[in-house]
């Protein structure tokens, strides 16, 4: 999943929101990516829940949001951080070099990755299973040269 959002320009947009660098942004990105992905897969009410929570924050439009030019109203990413129990880092990515990057790309991500997994669950009527599918696939790609592709 990461490397789609990569190559759909979501990552380059959320650089663009906060006046950053891609490069930079994507390896905030990328220490988040795990954490964002774990606190979805373990909500506390399932993957149903997670569903309707979805739905609750504001769909395929938050994922839109992100990609249009005129600044975002990163609420509804905090909002989801919030529910899902925050973003947990790996004890060796959770350093103080760029955390104030961190903090404002994790609402954009969360953002970003739940427009797309609406837009995933509109389109072929996702399961449970699928979700939790497209939540984990990540592990196995981590590090692949998609990535990179900013």
């Amino acid at each position: 999943m990461f490397a789609k959002l990569i190559r759909s320009g979501g990552i380059n947009a959320i650089a663009r929101q906060l006046g950053e660098s891609p490069s930079v942004t994507l390896a905030s990105a990328r220490l988040l990516m795990p954490g964002l992905q774990d606190g979805l897969r373990n909500f506390p009410g399932g993957m149903a829940g997670l569903l309707d929570m979805f739905g609750e924050a504001g769909g395929v439009d938050l994922a839109a949001a992100i990609m249009r030019p005129e600044p975002v109203d990163t609420s509804p990413g905090q909002a989801m951080i919030a529910r899902i129990g925050g973003i947990v880092l790996s004890p060796q990515d959770d350093t103080a070099d760029n955390a104030d990057l961190r903090l404002r790309v994790a609402p954009l991500l969360a953002m970003l990755v739940v427009g797309y997994l609406s837009a995933r669950a509109a389109a072929s009527a996702m399961s449970g299973v699928d979700l939790e599918t497209l939540l984990s696939d990540d592990e196995r790609q981590a590090g692949s040269p998609d990535e990179e592709s900013v």
